[in-house]
């Protein structure tokens, strides 16, 4: 971004602009002639603002996250902002979005479990070896179905339980503002590897209720996957699971941008 006149003029691309297709404002991160990093909002339909339809990630289609190109896009002053968060009381200001994607973590394993118990009941036949004449009966299908919906629990539990984190954060002003705001991002990322965890497992576990037939692709049953997969790639859990390990061994903040 750099100024022209009473405004900016900003040029750059950035690659899975999320629900961009769908918008009708965008916006983005520029770094200023300073260097410092600034926010910026724009309608999509101003000059030299391009949407790509070019998402092709293997889930989460229908959230039309092409590319957003900028050339030479002009940028009004009120349309700028500050992005320094340094000051703030509570700098994490990325733990309800992360929150919603866990969320939808949480939503998947929940869909994962419906077809499941859907397919047992109407679609199902039970293996040759199965001592039950019906699916329903089968002790191991019954024991899947369960599993999938303890998993549906674990991922549901933990975003309720990080929802009352966040909850806390507000109304806070000062140290302790800080103190509850480093907690919440903590607990967000805690139930980010386990939403994930569990939508993934959850989604696989489902294919194991029937046979050869569930693999349907009218069915859609690898959708689960497919997006929980997608989701997870966003937001690795790895790092989330070594930053609440810092956290709790020697007290370390977590970071203050990106995935917390």
């Amino acid at each position: 971004m750099r100024r022209d006149g009473a405004g900016y003029v900003v040029n750059g691309e950035k690659y899975y602009s999320t629900g961009g297709l769908y918008a009708s404002w965008f916006t983005g991160l520029a770094k200023d002639e300073d260097g410092a990093v600034v926010s910026f909002t724009v309608p999509v339909d101003r000059d030299g603002v391009h949407r790509l339809d070019d998402f092709d990630a293997i889930g989460q289609r229908l959230t039309a996250s092409g590319t957003t190109r900028l050339v030479d896009v002009r940028v009004a002053a009120d349309e700028v902002f500050a992005r320094d968060h340094a000051g703030l009381d509570n700098p994490w200001l990325g733990s309800f979005a992360q929150l919603y994607l866990a969320a939808v973590e949480a939503g998947i394993a929940a869909a994962a479990l419906d077809d499941a118990a859907r397919f047992v009941r109407e679609r199902a036949r039970p293996i040759k070896h199965s001592s039950a004449r019906r699916s329903v009966k089968d002790p191991y299908v019954r024991q899947t179905v369960g599993e999938i919906a303890a998993r549906a629990h674990a991922a549901r539990a933990v975003v309720t339980l990080a929802a009352e984190a966040v909850q806390r954060v507000r109304g806070l002003t000062g140290a302790p503002a800080r103190a509850a705001g480093a907690e919440a991002a903590v607990t967000v990322a805690q139930t980010g590897v386990i939403a994930i965890e569990s939508a993934l497992r959850a989604a696989e576990l489902l294919f194991d209720v029937g046979g050869g037939s569930i693999t349907d692709r009218g069915l859609g049953f690898d959708r689960h996957w497919r997006n929980a997969r997608t989701v997870a790639n966003h937001n690795p859990r790895q790092w989330k699971a070594a930053v609440a390990g810092a956290y709790h061994i020697t007290g370390e903040e977590p970071p203050t941008t990106g995935l917390f």
